[in-house]
């Protein structure tokens, strides 16, 4: 049995007129079939202390979270228990009675699951599994499971709040949870769920509690759409850009043969090259050269390489100039950055511009 109780803002009661030092939980047994009585002398006559927490127990509690106290293993699940809980200060002098509460327990209600594992399944992705259990409270056979809450909390943190499912439960025994943060210490925990009546759906104890820290060991996909080509003494690549949210950036990796090794294939980016572009210039005109491609992720995972391209270097383009009669019609052709001797003069090239320069 699991009882909570609102944690007090101050460590002070003015009832009590001393510093709360712990709470008692106070407990009634009696049979379902006697007159329920819910005042507050005729509860203390009967009651006994089912347990204590002490202040540096409660202060690990947030101001305005629930405290939580377990009662049990429960060994008579046909009576009727009856739980109200009291402040008691550093003089022994203890506060008033909280609101009494009355729990009659369902002795058909399914164990916890068995065998609750977490683990890394995917990129951004944590499968949850687990053993469904094999009877109820009570010893029956099988147990009245109709489906399972699965719960999770940062380490250290208290309680565990609402199902990560929603208000539906699972009707397997395996959840995906999508919603963490990586390197992360969680808790997950999971609860049997049965339907005791038309619309009331009930939860067992908690299973065993399972810690994971996620860790990004999953590398992207190859990146794809790897083509080349070749202009003016230059090779240039493009590729599509990778769908993954943690995509870093990109390897671009250059071999003279498509028979080299793997340890002959060169990063010949300087840095991790954050664009889907990329110019090779240092390369020589007429050689063949063969590129590939890897995608990177903010963890440091490496893909495997894309496709294989490769591309002759074109040489920078020449220019042509078609001379009049005076000059015989020749073809006289200039590459960029030099120039001819005409014998009557010299031609040069700065771009795409001629010039010619009468030297007699």
């Amino acid at each position: 049995m699991i009882i909570s109780v609102a944690r007090p803002e101050v460590p002070s009661s003015p009832t009590v007129n001393s510093r709360a030092m712990r709470l008692d939980v106070l407990r009634v047994i009696e049979s379902r079939t006697d007159m329920l009585q819910l005042d507050e002398e005729s509860f203390l006559e009967r009651a006994q202390v089912a347990g204590s927490l002490s202040w540096d127990e409660i202060e690990q509690a947030g101001t305005g979270e629930r405290i939580l106290f377990e009662d049990g293993p429960l060994t008579n699940l046909s009576a009727r228990y009856l739980y109200a809980a009291r402040w008691v200060g550093d003089r022994g002098r203890p506060g008033p009675l909280s609101s009494i509460v009355v729990i009659e327990a369902t002795p058909q209600l399914p164990l916890p699951p068995r065998d609750v594992q977490a683990r890394d399944a995917a990129q951004d992705v944590l499968i949850i599994t687990w053993m469904p259990p094999e009877e109820n409270l009570d010893g029956s056979r099988p147990a009245r499971v109709v489906g399972y809450n699965v719960y999770r909390r940062r380490r250290g943190e208290l309680p565990f709040t609402g199902p990560l499912n929603g208000a539906s439960p699972v009707a397997g025994t395996e959840f995906t949870d999508r919603s963490f943060d990586y390197g992360t210490e969680y808790e997950f925990m999971v609860r049997s769920v049965a339907s005791v009546a038309a619309n009331d759906l009930r939860e067992s104890t908690d299973s065993v509690v399972v810690t994971i820290t996620p860790r990004d060991v999953f590398p992207p996909d190859p990146p794809e759409g790897l083509t080349v080509a070749s202009a003016n003494g230059l090779v240039s690549l493009f590729w599509t850009p990778n769908s993954e949210s943690d995509i870093a950036g990109y390897n671009i990796y250059r071999a003279d043969s498509l028979s080299e090794s793997e340890a002959a294939w060169r990063k010949i980016n300087p840095s991790l090259h954050v664009l889907t572009t990329f110019r090779d210039d240092r390369v020589e005109p007429g050689r063949r050269y063969y590129y590939r491609v890897t995608a990177v992720d903010r963890a440091g995972n490496e893909s495997r390489p894309s496709v294989t391209v490769s591309q002759e270097v074109v040489p920078e383009a020449s220019s042509c100039l078609h001379l009049e009669e005076k000059f015989r019609k020749r073809s006289i052709q200039v590459r960029a950055g030099r120039h001819v001797n005409d014998r009557r003069g010299n031609w040069d090239r700065h771009g795409d511009h001629l010039s010619w320069r009468d030297v007699r």
